[in-house]
């Protein structure tokens, strides 16, 4: 939803000077990551799982760059 609205994005905005498709990339990338984190947290993913997913996450310079 605050993906696709720039006034509900700006909430978690911390990048104030990027353009909305920026943020977009940064909300999703940490979107992203706090699932890898929950499916940890509540078992459904072994740690070696987690890594594999973070790995993959690694590789990508948008996730760098959030």
């Amino acid at each position: 939803m605050a993906m696709d609205d720039p006034a509900l994005a700006r909430v978690w905005n911390d990048y104030p000077s990027e353009p909305h498709e920026v943020v977009r990339q940064h909300l999703f990338a940490k979107l992203t990551f706090g699932h890898y984190l929950l499916f940890y947290e509540w078992g459904d993913v072994t740690e070696e799982e987690l890594l594999e997913y973070a790995r993959t996450l690694l590789r990508s310079p948008l996730f760098h760059r959030y």
